[in-house]
């Protein structure tokens, strides 16, 4: 892989009274390669938005140097070709959509500002990409946060350069235009062999389609590897940490512990049990260790409980599951029986059996 930007002894941060105030720490020294997708994770106040603005040329850094295509000086013209930026701040203003996404090609058109028919074709690919080409006539003040943000990568996009670099990218965008957006920047780091760099808050995600990411802690260190290497070794968890916040390898997520867990056993299969599992979770219930063989909602089998399964202390005082859940498959749908003190019932929903489950309490 071609080496798009590195640094060497880069040291960012700000000066206050005549002291350096670092942020993050010391850094190892860093490499942009093209076709990959890298994302710059951290809790809030770790530094990435001071590293990401370093990079960018934004902001000066304290100690050291960033070198883009081998260089650390450029021209603002010669930069501008080499870098696009997109940063989280909403634009406004009378400019249409396409108007703003035909800036990306002021690099390239002149200080006349003359578009050529390649520029028309790249401002095209760009709007139809990130699929903006529908209100390409709108002003800026009529976007909503979402729209504007995808117009803002548009631009990007047009200005058609080596490495691209995104701050909070998909801020203001609901779900399923997070995961549609963070699958493009994926698609464009491989197919058009850019290096990509975006911050995010999208853990989940970034662990799904991160070629590499770079991981800030609170306290300055500074960790980079693949997302799995990362998990594993445990660094991601430590930067995250908070008393009442867990994250589980198994499934990669963020999961809220009970401190006062109630144990209950589980019997099922398939999605329906994976489901079913997550709503007894968040209900405050402890599915009993050892019955689920894999987490993934494709694939989970979970089963019930042996009386030597109980031995291990599962709950207050090591109390063994008081109920269990039977997940039943059937045309119409799955349905779950609950069997407890007060005998076995059958119910439609996950909705009726949390009822159920409370009401027996």
């Amino acid at each position: 892989m071609n080496t798009l930007l590195h640094t060497e002894g880069l040291q960012t941060g700000y000066r206050s009274g005549g002291r350096k105030v670092l942020a993050p720490g010391v850094l190892p020294d860093l490499q942009i390669k093209a076709g990959q997708l890298i994302c710059l994770l951290g809790p809030n106040g770790s530094g990435k938005s001071t590293l990401l603005r370093t990079l960018a040329g934004l902001q000066s850094p304290l100690e050291g140097s960033v070198m883009i295509d081998g260089r650390s000086r450029l021209t603002p013209a010669e930069l501008a070709r080499q870098m696009s930026l997109v940063l989280s701040d909403r634009v406004s203003g009378s400019l249409t959509v396409y108007s703003l996404v035909s800036l990306g090609r002021y690099p390239y058109s002149g200080w006349l500002g003359r578009l050529k028919e390649e520029d028309l074709k790249i401002i095209e690919t760009a709007m139809i990409t990130t699929g903006v080409d529908g209100f390409r006539d709108r002003h800026l003040s009529t976007l909503s946060d979402g729209e504007n943000q995808k117009a803002m990568l548009a631009r990007a996009l047009a200005q058609d350069t080596p490495l691209l670099l995104l701050d909070e990218p998909t801020a203001h965008l609901d779900w399923p235009s997070r995961i549609q957006l963070m699958r493009l920047l994926h698609q464009l780091a491989v197919e058009t062999n850019r290096g990509i760099l975006l911050s995010t808050h999208e853990l989940e995600l970034a662990l799904q389609i991160a070629d590499e990411i770079w991981l800030l802690h609170p306290g300055g260190e500074f960790h980079r590897g693949a997302p799995e290497d990362l998990v594993l070794n445990g660094a991601f968890e430590s930067a995250f940490a908070r008393q009442d916040v867990h994250f589980d390898m198994h499934t990669g997520t963020f999961i809220i512990p009970h401190s006062k867990a109630k144990p209950i056993s589980l019997e099922g299969e398939g999605v329906p049990a994976y489901w079913t599992k997550r709503a007894l979770e968040r209900e405050g219930y402890r599915v009993a260790a050892g019955t689920a063989h894999a987490d993934d909602a494709a694939a989970a089998s979970i089963e019930p409980l042996t009386t030597d399964d109980h031995a291990g202390s599962i709950g207050p005082a090591g109390a063994a599951p008081s109920a269990h859940v039977r997940v039943l498959s059937g045309t119409a749908g799955p349905s779950w029986c609950l069997i407890n003190g007060f005998g076995e019932k059958e119910y439609p929903s996950i909705t009726l059996l949390l009822q159920a489950l409370q009401e027996n309490n």
